[in-house]
């Protein structure tokens, strides 16, 4: 009768999980004017959140067929503010992507070193590999306001430069060509919607490509705070040996 009882409750406590489970994943159906909206007009409908905390699966994939996975702990406040922390199967932070101001600062925890430079030469100060995954994946991620940018927006983000809008939240695909002056091209993709606040749209599944490869970027829990903590976007590295990049 114990052992009887004990499957019981282990069978109950099953059900009980797959049945938590299911609720947490289940994700709110689009509004009416969300699926029916394409292209330019779809990327209207995106939640124009201030701050955005989570965490995430970040992989990437250099051109020569090089890739890496990790797990990471991400913090946003568009449009200039941005950080990325790579953890290990531990938890603790491996290495660490922080733009605010202008400037980038790229952290290498077990070397105690940061790259520091102006963030829009991010991708120029990285241009091939460099053994560390975390730099590989960070030099993809010039773009990354116009992951969450609304079209009015891209016009101030890319200004010497062309965008063009593609796909529908019907399709469960937005896509953004980024054309800019300098030559080249970089295309944004948003995949994995959901009904944000109110009316607003969100995608849990980000995806920045051009010639050099690509980052994804899989939102596994995030939250929409109002505002993050005051030094959240400070760099403090008080132990770390700081190699400029570029002219900086």
């Amino acid at each position: 009768m114990k052992s009887a009882g004990k499957i019981y409750l282990l069978a109950l406590g099953l059900g009980l999980l797959f049945l938590l489970s299911g609720c947490a994943g289940k994700r709110k159906a689009l509004p009416a004017a969300g699926r029916r909206a394409s292209g330019r007009e779809a990327w209207r409908q995106l939640d124009q959140f201030k701050a955005l905390k989570g965490t995430a699966v970040l992989s990437w994939e250099n051109a020569d067929g090089r890739h890496g996975k990790n797990r990471v702990r991400l913090f946003l406040a568009p449009p200039d503010r941005l950080k990325i922390q790579w953890l290990t199967p531990w938890g603790s932070v491996a290495g660490q992507l922080l733009v605010a101001k202008g400037h980038f600062w790229l952290s290498d925890a077990r070397r105690h070193q940061t790259w520091y430079g102006r963030a829009d030469a991010l991708a120029a100060c990285f241009p091939g590999e460099s053994g560390v995954a975390w730099v590989n994946a960070g030099r993809f991620l010039v773009y990354w306001p116009l992951l969450f940018s609304s079209p009015a927006e891209d016009e101030k983000l890319l200004p010497a430069g062309r965008i063009e809008y593609s796909g529908s939240l019907a399709g469960d695909r937005l896509g953004k060509e980024l054309l800019p002056a300098a030559g080249g091209r970089v295309g944004i993709t948003l995949e994995d919607f959901e009904q944000s606040r109110g009316a607003k749209v969100f995608a849990r599944r980000f995806t920045v490509s051009g010639a050099a490869g690509r980052v994804v970027l899989e939102l596994r829990s995030y939250s929409l705070p109002e505002s993050l903590p005051d030094g959240t976007f400070i760099y403090d590295g008080k132990h770390f040996n700081l190699y400029p990049c570029m002219d900086e």
